[in-house]
């Protein structure tokens, strides 16, 4: 028997197990490393935190980011290079969001199957829909002919003149 190996939060996922599925290994197995899988935010962050211990090696301290990567390429579902970077895309949009607009964004990729993140061309169109309709864009301005703004106003290349020359 495995059990004076296994650690406390282990022996407690087992407990609530059917005896069923602890008669057979592989079930068992896939039912504890389900309910131990960590999400891919806690993956990626443990790999841009993760540091080198002093009386670690390279080699070691290479081989667990390698780990800690390949796990998050996993929970994302990515095993194509071109998936590799529009995921890098997706993630470095989804770190400029404000809070509500990243809630959204997380319970639209929460409904998805398969693939648990929005691509680039559907995770910024639900972006330019949140914030337009919630009023977050900047407005333009709108003035009358001839009239100028005054003070800081949209920055535009358009110098105003009818003939298009300038």
């Amino acid at each position: 028997m495995v059990s004076p190996f296994l650690s406390n939060k282990v022996r407690a996922i087992l407990a609530k197990l059917s005896s069923d599925i602890t008669s057979d290994y592989e079930r068992m197995k896939d039912a504890i490393l389900r309910e131990l899988q960590l999400s891919s935010s806690v993956y990626i962050e443990r790999f841009n935190i993760w540091s080198k211990a002093s009386d670690e090696t390279y080699v070691s301290f290479a081989s667990k980011l390698r780990s800690l990567l390949d796990y998050y390429l996993e929970s994302r579902s990515v095993t194509e290079f071109d998936d590799l970077c529009e995921l890098l895309v997706c993630d470095r949009i989804k770190n400029t969001l404000s809070d509500g607009c990243l809630r959204y964004i997380l319970s639209i990729e929460s409904g998805k199957d398969g693939r648990n993140w929005l691509p680039v061309k559907e995770l910024t169109s639900a972006v330019d829909k949140f914030t337009a309709a919630r009023g977050d864009a900047p407005k333009p301005r709108v003035y009358g002919i001839g009239q100028t703004p005054r003070g800081p106003g949209p920055k535009s290349s358009f110098n105003g003149n009818a003939s298009g020359s300038g």
